[in-house]
C-alpha cells in the first residue's frame, strides 16, 4: 500500500494542489492520511460518507452554499474538476466517481477550515492533531477519529515522520 500512497500523492493530490494554487505539506498529509484510512477505496460500503475521502452529502452541499458561493474564483475551478453533465445530475456522485474533483473538494474543506481556524493549522502537527482537523474540516463523526488517526499514523510514518510542522 505504500507504493500505491506515493503514487496517490504525486499523482493526484500535488498537481491537485497545484492547480488550486495551495502548496502545504501538511495538507498533502492530511488528504493522504484520509485516502488511506478509505484503502483508497472510493467506495465505502455501510457508511453515509462518500468517496475516496469519505466525505458527508450534505456537508458537501453547505461547503458549496454556505463557503465557495462566496469565493467564485475557487468555485471555478473545482467547479472544473467536475463531470459536465455527472455534476448537475447528481453532484454528490462526482465525490465517489471523480478522484480530482473529490481531492479538490477536500483541499476546500481545509481552505475552509484554516480560514475559521488559523492558530490550529499553525501548529505541528501529530496523528492525533491531524485527526482533529480533518474531523473539524469535514464534520466526521467522533465515533470514526481512530480509523482516521491510524490513516494519519500511517501517512506520517510514510513520509519518515511521527509529525508534520504546518509549512
Amino acid at each position: 500500500m505504500e507504493q500505491q500512497a506515493n503514487g496517490f500523492l504525486t499523482q493526484m493530490v500535488q498537481p491537485v494542489l497545484r492547480q488550486l494554487g495551495v502548496e502545504s505539506r501538511l495538507f498533502e498529509s492530511l488528504l493522504l492520511g484520509a485516502a488511506w484510512t478509505t484503502g483508497f477505496s472510493p467506495w465505502q460500503p455501510s457508511s453515509n460518507r462518500l468517496g475516496i475521502y469519505g466525505l458527508d452529502a450534505s456537508w458537501h452541499r453547505r461547503l458549496w452554499d454556505d463557503w465557495l458561493a462566496f469565493q467564485p474564483e475557487l468555485a471555478s475551478r473545482v467547479r472544473g474538476f467536475a463531470g459536465q453533465h455527472s455534476f448537475l445530475n447528481d453532484p454528490h456522485h462526482e465525490l465517489v466517481n471523480n478522484l480530482t474533483y473529490a481531492t479538490a473538494v477536500a483541499v476546500c474543506a481545509l481552505l475552509r477550515h484554516s480560514e475559521k481556524n488559523p492558530d490550529q493549522l499553525a501548529k505541528t502537527m501529530d496523528a492525533g492533531s491531524l485527526t482533529a482537523t480533518w474531523a473539524a474540516a469535514t464534520d466526521l463523526k467522533p465515533e470514526d477519529w481512530t480509523l482516521y488517526f491510524q490513516g494519519y499514523e500511517r501517512a506520517l510514518t510514510l513520509s519518515g515522520r511521527r509529525n508534520l510542522a504546518a509549512a
